[in-house]
């Protein structure tokens, strides 16, 4: 069991705080339950009495009578013995009816010290209502970062572009490294997404047919990374014999951002800095989805954009698309008080390079600028730092 010590270090600091809850949300199977038993193992390790850990896996038949908020508070209740703190573990706690409430109550109850983790219900987390949001550390969990990738499979430095690349085409959910056969890994990928759209998809919208949500999805898979028009996926549904509303089309598509299938990244015109409504992008959580959903020829350019958002929220970074003018940037990072511009490129010329940092110029301020592309040499430029993908996804303090 590979040992998540990238999160685990975030979460050390608050392990013993029952005034923090400790929220972890992500995509289903990226590896949330083996962190949390990782947290369990580690507060036995430093002496928590077995007896004070509670632990509930509500995707197990075995917690399928507590399925309400009533029910589940009653019977935390009747297991506690002692006014010592009791450390709970909720995962998959979308699953119980009214969670909020068994949050709020056990929260607001000192003696218990909280980990939550989800596939879903981001929005209610995210809310600025959110009553949590200051009693709270929150942590999108995400499938093996390409770090992780490399020291699972020991990889020397004049492999790491085949180790890319073989992420490009498998993506990093955890348990695909478990399979060396290529139709084991595919039977556990779709497996993967498919009960991914049944469980915090298909039951939470009520869906009697799922072929235009797989359409839909599909179609997102294929066109990642360019700007989202409404108009062009509806006209493809029609093609493909679906006759879809705007509205549920937007139902869908949230629903798909909220099981973390997708992330949907809005632009910013950064001359009048403010949050565009149109043209937003949508990138997708793990490469393996599109290995079984999409039909198309993997686009590395695009692959390569997908792994650096991907990587920037790793890093803590709220990620937007930019917009200068007529001209685009790849992204725009902000974390504290911390804004980068990056423009990715899988590969460049140094003709393509002098026209990025002329782009570049057209920002006036002081942030930090880069060009994050395969070449390992980079070139260096005023006022725009030229690093290699690696460097990138092996620096933790970019």
């Amino acid at each position: 069991m590979y040992k998540r010590e990238y999160y685990l270090k975030l979460l050390r600091e608050v392990y013993y705080q029952n005034s923090c809850i400790k929220f972890l949300y992500g995509l289903r199977r990226c590896g949330k339950t083996v962190l949390i038993r990782q947290i369990e193992e580690e507060l036995l390790d430093n002496g928590i009495n077995k007896e004070h850990i509670l632990f509930f896996d509500f995707d197990s038949l075995e917690y399928e009578n507590l399925s309400n908020a009533f029910d589940l508070i009653n019977y935390i209740k009747n297991i506690v013995q002692d006014r010592d703190t009791y450390y709970v573990f909720l995962d998959e706690i979308q699953k119980i009816v009214h969670f909020e409430e068994v949050i709020k109550t056990l929260h607001f109850n000192k003696q218990f010290n909280l980990f939550v983790s989800t596939s879903s219900s981001k929005d209610f987390f995210s809310d600025r209502t959110n009553p949590f949001e200051k009693n709270m550390i929150s942590l999108e969990i995400q499938p093996f970062s390409f770090l992780e990738v490399l020291d699972i499979k020991k990889t020397t430095k004049k492999n790491y572009k085949d180790l890319l690349f073989s992420i490009f085409e498998w993506g990093t959910m955890p348990a695909r490294f478990l399979f060396s056969g290529e139709f084991e890994k595919k039977n556990y990928l779709l497996d993967t997404v498919d009960s991914t759209l049944l469980y915090e998809v298909v039951s939470s919208l009520k869906l009697s047919d799922v072929g235009a949500l797989n359409k839909i999805l599909q179609y997102m898979i294929e066109t990642e990374g360019s700007s989202f028009s409404a108009t062009a996926i509806l006209e493809y549904l029609k093609m493909e014999g679906y006759s879809v509303a705007t509205d549920t089309l937007y139902k869908y598509l949230n629903a798909l951002c909220s099981s973390y299938l997708l992330h949907k990244v809005e632009r910013y015109d950064i001359e009048n800095k403010q949050t565009l409504k149109t043209l937003s992008k949508y990138y997708i959580a793990d490469f393996g989805l599109r290995k079984v959903k999409a039909n198309r020829t993997l686009d590395y350019s695009v692959c390569f954009e997908n792994l650096i958002y991907n990587e920037l929220v790793r890093k803590g970074y709220f990620v937007a698309t930019g917009k200068i003018g007529k001209e685009t940037i790849s992204f725009v990072a902000t974390k504290k008080d911390t804004t980068k511009y990056i423009e990715c490129c899988l590969s460049l010329s140094k003709e393509d390079v002098f026209k990025i940092a002329e782009k570049f110029k057209t920002i006036d301020d002081a942030s930090l600028k880069y060009i994050i592309t395969m070449d390992e040499s980079g070139l260096p430029l005023d006022d725009v730092r030229c690093i290699s993908i690696f460097t990138f996804l092996m620096d933790a303090d970019f």
